[in-house]
C-alpha cells in the first residue's frame, strides 16, 4: 500500500480478525461515520496490527486510522479512510479512479488522461467526493462542477473505463 508501505511486514503478525458492520435502516454516510468511530475505539483498546476497510480495499495502520477518526466530524469526513483514490501515470497524463463511493451510495469517480499533477487530481477528487457526501447525488450528467465560480469541470455519467458494466462520474479535469 502506498499509504502504508510497512503493511505487509506489520500484517505478518496477524493471528485473528474482527469483522465490524452496521445494518438496518441507517443512512450510508452515518453508518460509515459510526463504524469508523467503533473501529477507531477498538484500535486503541486491542492490539490491532491493521484495519482493512473493505469497501475501498484499503489497509490502514491502526494508529493512523484512530488518529484520523479522532479528528473527523460530520462536516470533516475521513475520506482517505473510506475511499481509495487510485492514481496511475501514463506518459505525461494521470488517471484517477475512486473505490469506495458505491458503499456510500454514490457512483465512483474517474478522471482519465489529465495533464494535472497527481496531487492536484487527488485533491480535486477528494473535494468532489466530500461535496457529494454533503449534498447528495446532485451532479447530473452534462452538468459542471468547480471549486470556484470560474471553474467549470464537465461531469458525465458514463461506463467505467475499468468495467463497462459500471456507471461512474467521469470528470474532465
Amino acid at each position: 500500500s502506498l499509504e502504508w508501505p510497512e503493511a505487509a511486514e506489520r500484517l505478518k503478525e496477524h493471528r485473528a480478525h474482527l469483522i465490524c458492520t452496521v445494518s438496518g435502516p441507517v443512512e450510508k454516510k452515518t453508518a460509515a461515520y459510526f463504524l469508523t468511530k467503533l473501529v477507531a475505539a477498538l484500535c486503541v483498546e486491542v492490539p490491532a496490527v491493521g484495519v482493512y476497510w473493505g469497501a475501498a480495499t484499503l489497509v490502514h495502520d491502526p494508529v493512523v486510522f484512530a488518529s484520523q477518526a479522532s479528528e473527523m466530524s460530520l462536516e470533516i469526513l475521513p475520506l482517505y479512510l473510506w475511499i481509495r483514490f487510485a492514481v496511475a501515470a501514463q506518459g505525461d497524463t494521470v488517471t484517477l479512479r475512486t473505490v469506495g463511493m458505491r458503499s456510500l451510495g454514490f457512483m465512483d469517480l474517474e478522471i482519465v488522461g489529465s495533464s494535472r499533477s497527481p496531487e492536484e487530481i487527488v485533491g480535486f477528487a477528494f473535494n468532489v467526493c466530500h461535496y457529494l457526501l454533503d449534498n447528495g447525488p446532485v451532479l447530473g450528467d452534462g452538468q459542471t462542477i468547480g471549486m470556484s465560480a470560474e471553474q467549470k469541470v464537465p461531469v458525465r455519467h458514463t461506463a467505467s473505463f475499468l468495467d463497462p458494466d459500471e456507471k461512474v462520474y467521469r470528470l474532465a479535469y
